[in-house]
């Protein structure tokens, strides 16, 4: 079985390929958990004054994002999605976290997309719980369908059609 746990200094996992073990689906009758997260939402800052976004420095992210793991706790699947240039950005945070990465391109809610497929495969092949690490709005549509967990960073506005649909909110 395919588990990832939070361990020492990052997220380990059987096979790095971000896939859901098939043997799995029919035979696994427990809750199925999963960890999304959406890396540009957690270190990007909008500036309201300026079409100019500051970024949260790399330690700052590896932090967070670190503490998000942990509050996740053991899940089935982890994916994390980023435009190319955040992966690049942030590319020593990806690696210590150990997650599978999508880099996606960099259209407006690529990432966003990207998330909610996997996260609507997922709930087609049994998973019922999500952890969502992101503020955005766009996925309360997952989160009217499964028991899902916000995890912000401290601070961070989260879009109110989100705070209202998910099972909690957590500040990390």
């Amino acid at each position: 079985m395919h588990r990832f746990t939070a361990v020492g200094d990052g997220f380990t996992a059987a096979p790095r390929s971000g896939g859901v073990d098939q043997r799995r689906h029919a035979s696994c009758p427990g809750r199925r958990r999963a960890l999304l997260v959406d890396l540009e939402n957690m270190v990007r800052i909008p500036d309201p004054c300026s079409s100019i976004a500051d970024w949260v420095p790399a330690e700052d992210a590896l932090s967070f994002l670190r503490r998000a793991v942990a509050e996740a706790g053991e899940v089935d699947h982890a994916l994390l999605a980023a435009s190319a240039g955040v992966v690049t950005r942030y590319f020593d945070v990806v690696q210590a976290l150990g997650i599978h990465c999508i880099p996606v391109d960099g259209t407006p809610d690529a990432a966003d997309r990207a998330l909610l497929e996997r996260g609507d495969h997922l709930v087609r092949i049994g998973f019922s719980e999500f952890i969502v690490v992101s503020a955005d709005h766009c996925f309360v549509q997952l989160a009217k369908r499964c028991d899902c967990t916000v995890i912000v960073r401290v601070g961070q506005d989260v879009a109110s059609s989100l705070r209202n649909s998910a099972r909690h909110v957590i500040a990390a």
